[in-house]
């Protein structure tokens, strides 16, 4: 899962990557919302991004 494949989303997207850019990344987060809200593909799309080695600028780098 990609952040490009999550719909909408535009400013939550921006939010976890900016705070992970910054250095200013919590040691816990909790994403919430209403079911089919996309908590888990963003879960999903971070992690992945966090994880990857040759990440790009919005997301990882699909390997």
């Amino acid at each position: 899962m990609l952040f490009a494949d999550i719909p909408g989303q535009r400013a939550a997207k921006d939010g976890l990557l900016n705070m992970w850019k910054s250095n200013h990344f919590p040691h816990a987060l909790m994403l919430a919302g209403n079911e089919g809200t996309g908590g888990l593909p963003m879960a999903l799309a971070l992690a992945r991004y966090i994880f990857c080695e040759n990440k790009q600028e919005y997301d990882a780098c699909g390997q």
